[in-house]
Order: C-alpha cells, then sequence, then structure tokens
C-alpha cells in the first residue's frame, strides 16, 4: 500500500500509487482547461510522487509494453524489450520526468511539452492512441 494519502473523489488508486482524477470542461478537442482545484492537486501529487518518479515511470513503461506489445515497435532500437530492461526503465523515467516538466509549467502545458510533442508526432511518429493508452 502506499505511504501517499490520497483525497478520496479527487485521486484514485491503481497499484498502490495515487493518481489524479480531474474533472474537466472540454474546449475543443484538442483542449482542455484546469481549474485551480484541480492544478492545486496535481502540483501536490506530483511533490510527493517526485521522489520516486523515475522508478515509476520505469515500472509504468515495463507494464505498458506487456499489456500492449503493440507499443513494442517503437522501442525497436532497444536492445532488450523486457519489462525490467534498462532502457525501458531509463525511458520511463524520461516520460515522468517529462510530466515533471509539464508540471513545472501547469498553467501552460502546451508550451512546456510543445518540442517533446513535436518530436513524438513528427519525427518519431508514434500514434497518438498510444498516448490515450498511458493516460488510461
Amino acid at each position: 500500500m502506499s505511504s501517499l494519502s490520497c483525497a478520496e473523489r479527487d485521486i484514485v488508486f491503481g497499484d498502490g500509487h495515487c493518481f489524479i482524477h480531474l474533472e474537466h470542461k472540454r474546449q475543443s478537442p484538442k483542449t482542455m482547461s484546469l481549474s485551480a482545484h484541480d492544478k492545486e492537486l496535481i502540483v501536490k501529487v506530483w511533490t510527493k510522487i517526485s521522489p520516486k518518479a523515475a522508478q515509476i515511470g520505469g515500472d509504468a513503461l515495463g507494464r505498458l509494453i506487456v499489456v500492449f506489445p503493440q507499443t513494442k515497435i517503437y522501442f525497436s532500437h532497444f536492445a532488450d524489450l523486457s519489462p525490467s530492461s534498462p532502457q525501458i526503465k531509463a525511458h520511463g523515467a524520461k516520460v515522468l520526468g517529462a510530466i515533471g516538466e509539464a508540471v513545472s509549467g501547469i498553467d501552460n502545458v502546451s508550451a512546456s511539452l510543445s518540442k517533446l510533442s513535436e518530436l513524438h508526432a513528427y519525427n518519431l511518429r508514434v500514434d497518438p492512441v498510444n498516448f490515450k493508452v498511458m493516460v488510461t
């Protein structure tokens, strides 16, 4: 069980970690707004999990490639695609590092992650469906 304290309505447990469940208003298919309360919760939870972000990210990416093996095609350049692979763990840590950057720039997440978004969409050609898989 996680040592984190999670609010009953705002946070959902998954594998012993806290995940924020945000209610948002859809502005368009590509944007959403976060309330001040949502932002406060995100920062609060991130502050608690950030010391273990690299471990959580590595574990999450390891689970992702097991549960959704089709995502392995994006990592075909890795020598070892097992969930405990050092390359998988390192990339998962990078993903959580990017989330940390987004939290740091929470008032303009789009700007905070625009370079990363462009890299994955245009250079690496990662199917956007896979980003939805990581969030659900």
